[in-house]
């Protein structure tokens, strides 16, 4: 049988025209140019790279450009190659599959290439093949290594050092992105690159506007995603817009707008615009429909942060019961914020036991207990709970104005089961830092 060649031609365009389609994927496929075995392909692939680092959205016309650009876009067969590629490719679903054919296909080359020169220093007499055997095993070494292998760990205490080195030279109390919360951010250090945040609380309590304050807070510092499942995205933005003007939703809804209310809600609008905030509110997202609209966003947008509102309302496996419907929900949710290396807030609900709860534990989440190990972070957002001794002076005024947020669970926290308030602004859908702390 002949040796059957180790390329395929259908592979790399699949590969090319997913990218194409749906750039947001290129960030996630584990390739690079000289993977590709025909040359035009690497020069494309690279072009859709650099204008991912340029935050240019690949299509026809801009790769095309980026080509001209570099004088290859003759080289490639033009603009009609390109939309010859575009057009031969249906889905972008087995894209994963096709990059790890490709990948594969290159390393089989690779080792191939190496064999043919550890054969000709074998027939060369001339050539001293323990002088060369070090290159060699080099070679070998690297063409055998998968992007998952296990590396030796000063790798990681080299990274840890320059992680280190560099907050020394810049020390500051959020070492994260602070979500505007001073208490929060003191206890925190502000959303951990990489961790899943799990925020809950029992109902009513105003778990998703707390999110949504969070997400605007975040925005000042870093663009991020809101994936809204619960509430529309119209009245997410009317809550916000409330605590960003002061005019009540209630004004707002029946048009009852007193002296300067247009004017402060046009102001709050024009600044809300200005944020990097990415929101959908479509009712069928997966885990999987998000991960790709991540790394889609991450590359265009460099989005830095999400949430997702909420857990039980993502259509993963919809058949199944709720215990391993919410198994598999949140390690699919962990896996986006470590594959992507982005914290996620993710909104959950408590089970029965958590809600006629006084203090709410980690065992309060409702579903699989997996959705604790998962979580690198669990926030409880509760009707005002005594924490601290000043607080059997509070009114009860006070009191009905208030929440308590109670961690119950932190892998990085000093102290996990800390707790701090918040106060609820009356007649506003809004959260503020509790002066008396």
């Amino acid at each position: 049988m002949p040796d059957e060649p180790l390329y395929s031609h259908e592979i790399e365009t699949a590969v090319l025209g997913a990218a194409i389609i749906d750039p947001g994927i290129i960030i996630e496929l584990p390739v690079n140019a000289e993977h590709f075995y025909i040359r035009r392909h690497g020069m494309i692939w690279d072009a859709l790279t650099r204008l991912l680092a340029r935050q240019i959205s690949p299509d026809i016309i801009t790769i095309g450009e980026e080509l001209h650009r570099v004088n290859q876009l003759d080289t490639i067969g033009g603009v009609a190659y390109l939309t010859q590629l575009l057009g031969a490719t249906v889905t972008t679903m087995n894209a994963t599959a096709y990059a790890g054919d490709l990948v594969d296909l290159y390393r089989r080359r690779e080792w191939l290439r190496i064999a043919s020169e550890i054969a000709k220093l074998a027939h060369n007499r001339k050539e001293d093949i323990a002088a060369q055997a070090g290159n060699i095993i080099d070679q070998l070494s690297r063409a055998a290594q998968t992007e998952t292998g296990a590396t030796h760990w000063k790798q990681y205490l080299s990274d840890l050092w320059d992680y280190v080195d560099e907050r020394q030279k810049n020390p500051k109390e959020n070492w994260g992105i602070p979500t505007g919360y001073r208490d929060f951010d003191k206890i925190t250090g502000g959303l951990q690159t990489g961790e899943l945040m799990i925020l809950s609380g029992k109902p009513g309590v105003g778990k998703s506007m707390w999110a949504m304050e969070i997400a605007q807070n975040l925005s000042q510092d870093a663009p991020g995603a809101v994936y809204s499942i619960e509430m529309s995205g119209r009245q997410v933005a009317m809550r916000l817009l409330s605590s960003n003007s002061g005019v009540s939703t209630r004004n707002m809804k029946s048009g009852k707008l007193a002296g300067d209310d247009f004017n402060l809600i046009a102001g709050a609008i024009e600044q809300m615009e200005s944020l990097p905030i990415y929101m959908s509110d479509a009712a069928g997202h997966t885990t999987s429909s998000i991960r790709a609209d991540l790394a889609r966003l991450k590359a265009l947008h460099k989005v830095q942060w999400f949430v997702i509102d909420y857990l039980l309302l993502l259509g993963d496996v919809p058949n199944l019961e709720e215990i391993q419907r919410t198994q598999i929900v949140s390690r699919n949710v962990k896996l986006i914020c470590r594959s992507l290396n982005i914290p996620g807030i993710l909104i959950h609900s408590m089970n029965k036991a958590g809600i006629d709860s006084r203090l709410p534990e980690q065992t309060a989440l409702r579903g699989s207990g997996q959705v604790s190990y998962d979580a690198d972070l669990i926030v409880f957002l509760n009707e005002f709970i005594p924490i601290m001794d000043s607080d059997q002076y509070l009114s009860q005024k006070d009191r009905e104005n208030m929440r308590t947020v109670i961690f119950g669970k932190g892998r990085e926290l000093e102290d996990p089961h800390k707790g701090f308030h918040l106060v609820k602004l009356p007649g506003k859908p809004t959260f503020g830092d509790y002066k008396g702390a």
